[in-house]
């Protein structure tokens, strides 16, 4: 593997916006790297603190470097956190269950609509 951590730092923009969720940390999830990244937006939907990496608060560098390193010095942790970012990504980004789901509430609204 060419890499062991996925780090993605996130702000808001000067005006408030902010990114919703964020294909690149599901991508290294599926290839087992724990994250390292900001805690904004829908982020925290998709990193688990302490499970599938760490969330770290917006602009602290200091934060950042720390997880980091904990997970450059800790090999069996960082294992673990992929492993569990893999896991998450198969639970909760999988197509046919997704689809599935969509489907029961489509028909749902369409047996309320018709009712």
């Amino acid at each position: 593997m060419i890499s062991d951590i996925f780090i993605l730092t996130s702000i808001p923009t000067r005006k408030g916006a902010r990114e919703g969720i964020l294909v690149l940390i599901m991508e290294g999830m599926a290839v087992d790297l724990p994250n390292v990244a900001s805690n904004i937006s829908d982020i925290p939907e998709q990193v688990e603190n302490g499970l599938s990496g760490f969330l770290t608060p917006v602009r602290e560098v200091i934060a950042l470097t720390k997880s980091t390193g904990v997970l450059i010095e800790e090999n069996s942790l960082r294992r673990k956190m992929g492993a569990a970012a893999r896991e998450a990504i198969l639970r909760d980004f999988n197509l046919e269950s997704n689809a599935r789901q969509l489907i029961h509430m489509l028909q749902a609204a369409c047996t309320s609509i018709s009712r």
